[in-house]
């Protein structure tokens, strides 16, 4: 497992090393917003369309301001290619050994924090907490970046509540639904929501 987390680490700095003008969904190869915070006032919008449970519904503006203000830190950091969603059933291992990803169908110009988020997610509901933060920190470990990692917690956090409700909608009447609804709802309660 470990040995898998480091070749993806070193396969997503590739990834984020192409640079991309604007945020948000790319069209003919750029975001199609100004700025992350542009990107975020968007997704909140299109978030607000989704049929969400209520007790998902009440916290929303706290989760939406309090997300906005962990995301701060990275304001001012270049957008770059995102994969979206990189997940082990998007990130295929090759019968030569190499990771490879897939689905690319939630490309994005951002940060590249959102890749780390998308990927963390999943792996912070697992029951082991040893192997998720072990994963993590091996994925780190090969990450390369000239960028700061020191607000990654606080940002992680920020973007796991966002991509929860994007989550919420995509999972509407399954019974991943509400076990993502549950994640969200601890995640957005140890904020004190």
């Amino acid at each position: 497992v470990t040995a898998y987390y480091a070749a993806l680490g070193r396969l997503v700095s590739r990834v984020h090393a192409v640079e991309l003008e604007g945020y948000g969904y790319i069209a003919k190869g750029a975001g199609d917003q100004t700025s992350n915070a542009a990107h975020l006032e968007r997704e909140i919008a299109t978030n607000e369309e989704l049929a969400l449970p209520k007790e998902v519904l009440t916290r929303l503006p706290d989760a939406y301001a309090a997300a906005k203000e962990k995301l701060r830190p990275i304001e001012a950091l270049p957008s770059v290619l995102c994969h979206g969603d990189i997940t082990p059933d998007n990130a295929i291992v090759t019968g030569q050994g190499d990771i490879v990803l897939s689905d690319w169908d939630n490309a994005m110009a951002l940060n590249w924090a959102w890749d780390f988020a998308t990927m963390t997610y999943w792996m912070a509901l697992w029951n082991d907490r040893w192997l998720f933060l072990t994963c993590r920190e091996v994925f780190l470990e090969h990450y390369r970046t000239a960028h700061p990692v020191a607000a990654l917690d606080a940002v992680g956090q920020a973007y796991h509540a966002l991509y929860g409700i994007r989550l919420m909608g995509y999972y509407e009447g399954t019974e991943q639904a509400g076990r993502v609804r549950d994640a969200w709802l601890a995640l957005t309660g140890s904020w004190g929501l």
